[in-house]
């Protein structure tokens, strides 16, 4: 069995060992990145040492409005190592790594043990507090390698984060939220309306619901989305679905992915990507149609998630004998009993 590799993240922003000193990029560059420094009007260009011995650069000079000095070059063709920066009114460090490294950068919604999974079998784990970042450097080992973020996943209805293929020199900045979406149901019929939504503690997803521009939607050829409208009010309890996303779905059957992309309240150039699959068919099995039945309007309502609820125990009662909408079966009594057993069992917890 293969055992798994575990690495411990760098929590950006521990290496800068001189307060007054501006720094406008991470401690921890690839050659192909550039490092910019602001100074102070008045004061001299800055300087910059490896392995403490003066290395000359050329500096690309700008004056900004507020009277600051940008200062930028390039790195490449320095070598790795830990380098240092120095002007009038401090200095900080900074590390450059080899080009065949790649550099993954996670940025969580609150403080938490971030994880991510490579496809050779390795885990790279630490804890970070935001706005400080935990930062991962994934060597290159004959092919490019993917990653994807642990997460717990709570059932089949959650978005699960897509694979990520990290090639050598380049650096990925992900997102890590504290709940991942889910949708309302994974099996509908043609043309319906489904909903993409939340559950769980509200603080964890309000700001989501709140500011709509962190997320995009990406959807089968077709379909459309709407934002639903929210308003900060008095927040719903731990066990409500929140509808975030209503999606109305195509006319052919099938298997479609649905992708979306969130991105941080704290920096949107962090983000995740996170996938799902919703299948569409001519006929439903007879629980879907209870669990999604809209009792009040007597029509079927994918936009909450499947619930045997006592109402529908009863109308499903009503149906005995005669054929259950949208799918082709009858109501039996072991069909009932089945249910009650659920309902029963749902109320118990």
């Amino acid at each position: 069995m293969t055992g798994k590799t575990i690495g411990i993240g760098l929590v950006l922003g521990l290496a800068i060992s001189g307060l007054a000193l501006e720094l406008a990029s991470p401690v921890v560059f690839l050659p192909n990145e550039t490092l910019v420094v602001y100074t102070e009007p008045g004061e001299s260009s800055p300087q910059v040492k490896a392995c403490s011995v003066p290395v000359t650069v050329d500096w690309r000079r700008s004056s900004l409005p507020d009277g600051r000095i940008r200062w930028e070059t390039g790195l490449s063709g320095f070598p790795p190592g830990l380098w240092e920066v120095f002007t009038d009114r401090g200095s900080a460090s900074f590390l450059l790594v080899s080009p065949l490294f790649a550099i993954v950068e996670i940025l969580p919604q609150t403080k938490r043990l971030v994880k991510i999974e490579t496809s050779a079998k390795e885990i790279y784990a630490g804890w970070v507090s935001p706005p400080h970042t935990a930062l991962f450097l994934i060597p290159y080992a004959c092919s490019t390698p993917e990653i994807w973020p642990q997460f717990e996943v709570e059932n089949e209805r959650t978005f699960r984060s897509a694979k990520l293929q990290v090639a050598p020199g380049t650096r990925l900045r992900l997102f890590i939220p504290d709940v991942l979406p889910q949708l309302s149901a994974v099996e509908v019929v043609p043309n319906s309306t489904l909903a993409i939504g939340f559950s769980g503690p509200f603080s964890a997803f309000a700001e989501f619901l709140l500011r709509p521009n962190l997320a995009s939607l990406s959807l089968p050829k077709g379909w459309k989305a709407f934002p639903v409208s929210m308003e900060a009010c008095c927040p719903p309890s731990r066990q409500d679905f929140v509808p975030w996303w209503i999606v109305q779905v195509g006319s052919i059957p099938g298997i479609y992915k649905l992708e979306l992309t969130l991105s941080s309240p704290h920096d949107p150039t962090f983000v995740l990507v996170a996938e799902t699959e919703v299948k569409i068919v001519e006929k439903l099995s007879p629980k879907v149609v209870i669990g999604h039945w809209n009792v009040r309007e007597n029509t079927l309502d994918f936009t909450q998630p499947y619930a045997i609820t006592y109402d529908r125990l009863r109308w499903a009662a009503s149906l005995m004998g005669q054929p259950i909408p949208y799918t082709n079966a009858v109501m039996t009594p072991e069909l009932w009993q089945e249910l009650a057993k659920e309902w029963a069992d749902s109320s118990t917890q």
